[in-house]
């Protein structure tokens, strides 16, 4: 039996404990509860900002984020009050908060010193100074609240995008240019897009359907790779000028990538232009890209009047920035020369005027600028391989003359090489021209030309372009594309079915699937590629009814040359 005064002392004890608890599981809930609240009074914001401010000050003792959005809303729509000593204390507390973390974590971390020195460079005059001007106080709350806060624990999932933990009205982001912020982690795999703004929530911003598409089909179809840790930061930044080209555009171009390598000839010329003239797969891969959905110049005519409308611009101001924004980084372009062969042949210009054309400035020793392009390009008859008649005319035209030829300063040579040992015979083999291999072998191509060695050997290859398979064979390219009607016209006119490319490979590994060694696919742009053979191996481009079928033929031929 425990004595009266001590039964009373434990008493006492438990009730004290239990309402320390209590409190302490309270004030917990709170914080819960202010959080939940916080995230419901800024979806209140672009309707009501007066009362916002009004709910965010209830909360503003317990919730950061709170407390730097109360001052952002002050500081716009009640500026009076920056001045008073209600402000300057919620300031004083956030930025004690800030600077105690960042010593915490540095001494941790040394990488954070970076963000730390950020936060001084903004706060150099003085932490009253910034949060007194809206402008860096929305710089200070972006990376110190809107990113993370509670040192880092609370890093976003999806590295390149982060919605708002602070919000600023739209009007105001877009006179300040504040609707995002990119923080590229200084090149490491921590970059971020910090959307800040609500302008999302105004649907005069939104891009037409049909323009939205075909903005994020070409942004991912072209979307810019890089190996290691850089690439978040492009990527990170691409989100970033996403954003600016929605709801914040500069007319100017001073805020955006015009200002870093832009110059006004890339707004004249449609992506990927000055690239699709250097050879005939780049054309059609240009095709396919200006071509999608509603296509590029339709994209561009669309969305410069949504600009018109949208930020009431001049037409010509609002079409240079839709050109623009609707040309990904890693497609811009200088214009290119339309007077040239190679333009009139890819383009389509009917071939009496082509061949008409051709004999003018031959009759006028004039001479073409041949390869038309500032760096290596595929010969003018890789060029014309997709249009045999027009080869025709060419070597019709430019006959033969010792190992080279030459048409008025054109590389007519019908065995000439592309860089990595391509001949014109090879291309139309592989897209199953099979008239245009007629023309090619009855004017002596080499049939039996096999391209370099090849430079991969494992998935780690630096070169540009990278092949795993080289010493390939125009009926190794045909097979591979799944054109057996070519190949077989190849076989039958001296196409040695026993050659073996640099891996070892030959025609029946190319029928199979087996070669070449990754297999032949285009990986998809938006995901990494990862470069490994696959466990059963299968040409994708041909049934197995024709592998049987020209199987069978490759038997008999053999047996007959036997």
């Amino acid at each position: 039996m425990l004595p009266r005064r001590l039964k009373k002392m434990l008493l006492v004890a438990i009730c004290f404990l239990f309402s320390s608890f209590m409190f302490s599981a309270g004030a917990v809930e709170t914080a819960a509860n202010s959080g939940q609240r916080y995230s419901e009074i800024v979806e209140t914001i672009k309707d009501n900002p007066r009362q916002a401010i009004k709910d965010l000050k209830k909360i503003a003792d317990t919730n950061h984020f709170a407390a730097m959005e109360y001052l952002i809303l002050l500081s716009i729509y009640e500026p009076q009050k920056v001045n008073t000593p209600e402000f300057e204390q919620i300031a004083e507390r956030l930025h004690n908060l800030v600077t105690a973390q960042y010593a915490e974590i540095v001494a941790e971390r040394s990488f954070y010193q970076k963000y730390q020195d950020g936060y001084e460079e903004l706060t150099a005059d003085g932490y009253l100074k910034c949060y007194k001007d809206l402008s860096c106080l929305i710089k200070a709350g972006a990376y110190n609240f809107s990113k993370f806060f509670n040192i880092w624990d609370e890093i976003s999932p999806n590295i390149q995008y982060v919605p708002w933990g602070i919000v600023v009205p739209c009007e105001t982001a877009q006179k300040l240019h504040l609707t995002a912020i990119v923080d590229g982690a200084y090149g490491g795999h921590g970059a971020e897009t910090m959307d800040i703004s609500d302008c999302n929530k105004y649907p005069q911003y939104n891009f037409p359907k049909d323009v939205e598409e075909y903005y994020t089909y070409i942004q991912q179809e072209l979307r810019r790779e890089s190996v290691g840790s850089i690439r978040f930061a492009y990527m990170a930044w691409d989100v970033y000028q996403n954003i600016l080209n929605h709801y914040d555009p500069d007319w100017n171009f001073e805020h955006t990538r015009f200002s870093r390598g832009y110059s006004p000839e890339y707004l004249q010329a449609r992506p990927l232009e000055a690239w699709a003239m250097e050879s005939y797969p780049n054309y059609r891969y240009f095709q396919k890209i200006i071509n999608h959905g509603i296509g590029f110049d339709r994209a561009v005519e669309k969305l410069t009047k949504h600009y018109v409308k949208a930020f009431r611009v001049d037409k010509d101001t609002a079409r240079r920035y839709a050109h623009y924004a609707m040309t990904p980084w890693a497609a811009k372009s200088f214009p290119i020369d339309k007077e040239t062969l190679r333009y009139k042949i890819l383009s389509g210009v009917p071939t009496p005027k082509i061949k008409t054309w051709l004999a003018d400035k031959k009759s006028k020793g004039e001479k073409f600028a041949e390869p038309e392009m500032p760096h290596p390009a595929d010969d003018i008859l890789m060029i014309a391989v997709h249009r045999p008649d027009v080869l025709k005319i060419l070597i019709d035209s430019c006959s033969g003359n010792g190992e080279k030829s030459s048409c008025s300063g054109l590389n007519t040579d019908i065995n000439g090489k592309n860089t990595f040992g391509k001949t014109a015979l090879m291309y139309a083999a592989q897209y199953g021209f099979t008239e245009s291999v007629k023309i090619l072998l009855a004017a002596g191509a080499d049939i039996n030309a096999q391209t370099d060695e090849g430079n991969q050997k494992d998935s780690s290859c630096a070169d540009d372009p990278c092949i795993a398979n080289g010493s390939r064979t125009a009926l190794m390219y045909a097979v591979q594309e799944g054109h057996l009607e070519t190949a077989k016209y190849l076989v039958k006119n001296g196409a040695d079915i026993n050659l073996q490319d640099s891996m070892g490979m030959t025609v029946y590994d190319y029928l199979s699937g087996k070669a070449p060694y990754w297999g032949n696919f285009r990986p998809s742009p938006t995901k990494d590629v990862v470069l490994t053979r696959p466990e059963k191996p299968e040409n994708k481009n041909v049934t197995p009814s024709r592998i049987k079928e020209f199987s069978e033929f490759l038997r008999k031929h053999r047996n007959r040359a036997d």
